[in-house]
């Protein structure tokens, strides 16, 4: 289980909701970022092997 995983779990078992929150939050910006990241690199890579 990732490390963001146990954290958000761990604050909410706690009850701390805006822990819980703000984990998660930045769980996703990181996870959006990476799929941006590699569907750039994907796609620079497929045009850069059709020429």
């Amino acid at each position: 289980m990732p490390v963001e995983h146990k954290e958000i779990l761990e604050a909410i078992r706690t009850g701390d909701g805006d822990a819980a929150r703000i984990v998660s939050d930045n769980h996703v910006k990181k996870l959006k970022e990476f799929v941006v990241n590699e569907g750039e690199s994907a796609f620079r890579s497929r045009s850069n092997n059709s020429e």
